[in-house]
């Protein structure tokens, strides 16, 4: 029987991480564990992998810089060995200078920090301006000041080893003053300025950009624009740096809108008795805002700083330019203009081509009227009633009297003048020719003709009898020489220089004749090709011609219309033969006659 004894590894021993000596000082290696003998290892060891010791602690006399580095000791009890446990040896020069890591430049009010590596077993001496001292590996100081400034210096002791005396200088830079100026008040674009008076060396930087001159100057100028109504409150940020110190601070700018001013213009209005009236509009607080309206030189009242003047009269004709500008909160507007358009008055004249004449009267009124070239209407108004659209009427007085005569032209623009001239015409009464003749037809055999007045309002009579002869007398019988038509007319004179003429045509004939030809040839020779029947002094005519059967053959009312020698139902010429006629008619006295004879077709 075979008895097994299972021994549980031992855990790894218990040995300081790190191990601090100096060069020529013994190193001490060093377990707390309990074990039966120790296995080191490292670079004190070479060229040996490791040493066993049975003792806890391993001594090396003399230290050397060749061993530092990294160990490892592993412990074996009841012949079990333990995981190992490494542990790191420095060895320390003397003459070394300890690293200080320090956070300098710094601003007023930064925290410094003062670091060194920590070491275990280790003294740390630090010293400073004002009496500073510590012995902690880092060390802070809070919210610098200048009298931290100047030289930190640190030493360490390792046992009996003493490092160099490192330093280090800590430079406290102060915070740059910054002053971005007082809060400002501004109107809409308007032109500011906010900040300072640059510091040599400082740096500048503004926040936001919008309306600023430049963003890295200390006192730029700035222009914002509020299109709402009211104010908007702005903040900018100024940073100033300096040595790497940095300085924020703050301004408002409170950008009060712009009253907007508009308004209106008046429509046109004729030069006579023109008045406009304005209202101001646009954007405003009516009961805190400020007017004043500018309406030129040739106004009435060039001024005004009522809101909604009333009235304005204008000396001047064309485009007369107003403006309005509105103040409100110290906030001027926009200078809002707009002609005002006062439209040249026609001039209206004219005369007549009679101021007095006899009744009736074509008058011919001549439009003097003056437009500036532009076209204009009339409306031409008679005392007698009687109107015209016409630019130059002729206008006719039948009645006898005094007649105001007014003329108004309207431009196209829709300006009117008139202008009137009472009395300007005058019509005289004229006398009024009528007179009868008996008998207006005669023949030379009884060729005497009374001439009977029936005219009114007449001075003097004379009477031109056609042919050449004149006759002063109101009432007379004259007889005429010789056959012929005569117009017979009646001169009329009054007082007033009128005059008026009536007309009677009378004729004195020979009496009635007529010729009926014997033969015609319709051989289309020109000569004698028709048979046509000739005569004075005939009204109504009627021929009808037949062949020897008594067949009608041709039939005519026009005694100039003859016959051609062709039958009515057919273009063919008859034969030579002899042929018949009946001829019916009316002389001018209103005497009928009737004629039947014969007549040879000659070809």
């Amino acid at each position: 029987q075979v008895t097994v004894y299972v021994s549980i590894s031992p855990a790894a021993p218990i040995i300081n991480d790190t191990i601090t000596t100096c060069v020529g000082f013994p190193l001490i290696m060093e377990s707390t564990s309990s074990a039966d003998f120790y296995s080191w290892s490292g670079p004190a060891f070479l060229p040996n992998t490791s040493v066993v010791t049975p003792d806890p602690i391993n001594t090396i006399p003399i230290a050397a810089l060749s061993d530092a580095g990294n160990y490892s000791v592993t412990m074996t009890i009841d012949g079990c060995v333990s995981a190992p446990s490494p542990f790191k040896v420095i060895v320390i020069d003397g003459t070394f200078l300890p690293a200080i890591t320090m956070n300098s430049p710094v601003c007023e009010n930064d925290t410094v920090f003062l670091t060194t590596p920590m070491l275990n077993n280790v003294e740390f001496h630090w010293s400073g301006p004002n009496g500073y001292l510590s012995t902690t590996n880092s060390d802070t100081l809070i919210s610098a000041i200048e009298s931290y400034e100047g030289i930190y210096r640190l030493y360490i002791v390792i046992g009996a080893c003493t490092s160099g005396v490192n330093q280090s200088n800590l430079i406290v830079n102060p915070i740059p003053i910054a002053d971005a100026g007082v809060d400002i008040d501004l109107c809409s674009m308007e032109l500011g300025n906010i900040g300072t008076a640059s510091t040599p060396g400082y740096a500048y930087t503004w926040l936001p950009l919008d309306g600023l001159s430049s963003a890295i100057i200390s006192n730029p100028t700035i222009q914002l624009s509020n299109l709402s109504a009211g104010t908007i409150d702005s903040v900018y940020t100024l940073r100033v740096e300096s040595l790497g110190c940095v300085k924020d601070t703050f301004v408002t700018i409170n950008v009060t809108a712009n009253p907007v001013a508009s308004f209106v213009s008046p429509n046109p209005a004729c030069f006579e008795n023109n008045m406009f009236d304005f209202q101001a509009e646009g954007i405003h607080n009516a009961s805190s805002a400020q007017f004043l309206w500018d309406f030129g030189a040739w106004a009435d009242v060039p001024n005004s700083v009522d809101p909604n003047p009333q009235g304005i009269h204008f000396n001047a004709t064309g485009l007369q330019l107003v403006s309005l500008t509105i103040t409100e909160l110290a906030c001027t507007s926009n200078v809002f203009s707009a002609p005002v358009n006062i439209l040249k008055m026609p001039v209206a004249n004219f005369s007549s081509s009679s101021v007095e004449s006899c009744s009736p009267s074509l008058v011919k009124f001549d439009n003097l009227s003056e437009n500036d070239n532009y076209p204009f209407t009339s409306e031409w108004t008679i005392s007698n009633g009687q109107t015209s659209t016409q630019l130059n009427p002729y206008v006719v007085f039948n009645d006898p009297g005094v007649y105001d005569v007014t003329l108004q032209i309207t431009g196209m623009n829709g300006c009117s003048n008139t202008y009137s001239m009472p009395g300007s015409v005058q019509i005289n009464p004229s006398p009024v020719s009528n007179f009868n003749v008996s008998p207006i037809i005669s023949s030379i055999y009884d060729p005497e003709f009374t001439l009977t007045d029936l005219s009114d309002y007449a001075d003097s009579c004379r009477y031109a009898m056609g042919n050449g002869d004149t006759i002063s007398e109101f009432d007379y019988v004259y007889t005429y020489a010789d056959t012929g038509s005569y117009v017979i007319t009646q001169l009329l004179s009054n007082e007033f220089g009128c005059h008026d003429t009536s007309f009677t045509n009378v004729r004195v004939d020979f009496g009635y004749k007529i010729f009926i030809p014997t033969s015609f040839s319709p051989n289309d020779d020109g000569i004698n090709d028709r048979f046509t029947v000739f005569g004075e002094d005939i009204n109504d005519f009627n021929m009808m011609i037949f062949n020897r059967w008594g067949q009608m053959l041709y039939r005519t009312f026009d005694k100039e219309n003859g016959w051609d020698g062709k039958t009515q139902l057919s273009q063919t010429l008859v034969q030579n033969d002899v042929y018949f006629y009946v001829i019916k008619l009316n002389d001018k006295l209103g005497s009928n006659f009737t004629y039947e004879g014969n007549f040879t077709i000659l070809r």
